[in-house]
Parts: structure tokens; C-alpha cells; sequence
């Protein structure tokens, strides 16, 4: 008897070791692609939550970049603006207009030129002096210069086979 209780026991414990290992494997399969559907779901949520931030200071930046031109334009047209007032009142038939009716100013009617010393007068006695040495000094070059270039042709001419 103890020989048939031993056959059964083994036909039992055969059947207890193949369904207990493969319940296992097949729930931790399925957590494992739970885990990963959320992970990717997670993902997808992070990735549109950081295109829409992104996109959202895109657009902020563009109408930052609207205004700044729209303030430049107008910049400018005040700009030319002044330029054409800084311009009307320089001219000068608006200043002479002023000096006639504010500040009561005519036109004279004689011209008076006034003569000035000469330069020479200006200079003092020893500028004068410098002056006069150099000058002296530059008369003697060009004539030294015109004796030669004279002695060289007068040569030439006596040589000549003429």
C-alpha cells in the first residue's frame, strides 16, 4: 500500500508544479506592459504639456516683437517730425524774420570793410629774420641748380660734331 500512496502523491505534486509557474510569469507580464502603456501615456502627456508651453512663449515673443516695431515706426515718424521742426526754425528767413520784428535789427545800408595788418607785420624780428635766411638759402639752391644744369648744356653744345 505504501507503494500506491507514493505513485499517487507523485501524479498530484506533477500537477501542483505545472499550474502554480506559469500563473506567475503571466501576471508579472501583464503589470510590466501596464507599467509601460502609463509610462508611454505619462510621455505623451509631458511631451504636449512642453510643446504647449513652448508654443505659448513662441507667440508671446511675436507679439513682444509686434509692439517693439510698432513702437520704432512711431519713434521714427517723431523723429522726422523734429528733424522738420529743427529745420523750419533754422532757416534763415525765419532767424532774419526774428532779429527784424523781436530784437528790432536792420539791414545796414553801407557795407564798412576794415583792412587788416599784412602778415609780415604780424611776425616778430626774429621769425622775420628766420624767414628771410631761408628764403635766401632756397634763391641760392635754385641758382646753384640752373648754373649746372646750363654748364651741362653749354658743354654739350661745344661738343656737338656740328
Amino acid at each position: 500500500m505504501v507503494l500506491a500512496e507514493k505513485r499517487q502523491s507523485l501524479r498530484h505534486s506533477h500537477l501542483w508544479t505545472q499550474t502554480r509557474p506559469l500563473s506567475r510569469p503571466r501576471a508579472r507580464l501583464k503589470a510590466v506592459v501596464y507599467i509601460k502603456i502609463v509610462g508611454v501615456i505619462l510621455f505623451g502627456f509631458a511631451f504636449g504639456l512642453f510643446y504647449i508651453y513652448k508654443h505659448s512663449q513662441v507667440a508671446a515673443i511675436g507679439y513682444q516683437i509686434e509692439s517693439t516695431k510698432q513702437s520704432i515706426a512711431a519713434l521714427q515718424r517723431e523723429n522726422k517730425r523734429l528733424e522738420l521742426m529743427v529745420a523750419e526754425l533754422q532757416s534763415p528767413e525765419r532767424v532774419e524774420e526774428i532779429a527784424r520784428s523781436k530784437l528790432g535789427m536792420k539791414e545796414p545800408a553801407d557795407v564798412v570793410l576794415a583792412a587788416l595788418p599784412a602778415e609780415a607785420s604780424l611776425l616778430s624780428e626774429s621769425e622775420e629774420a628766420e624767414s628771410k635766411e631761408a628764403q635766401l638759402e632756397q634763391d641760392k639752391e635754385r641758382a646753384n641748380a640752373l648754373t649746372r644744369v646750363a654748364e651741362q648744356l653749354i658743354g654739350r653744345a661745344e661738343a656737338s660734331p656740328r
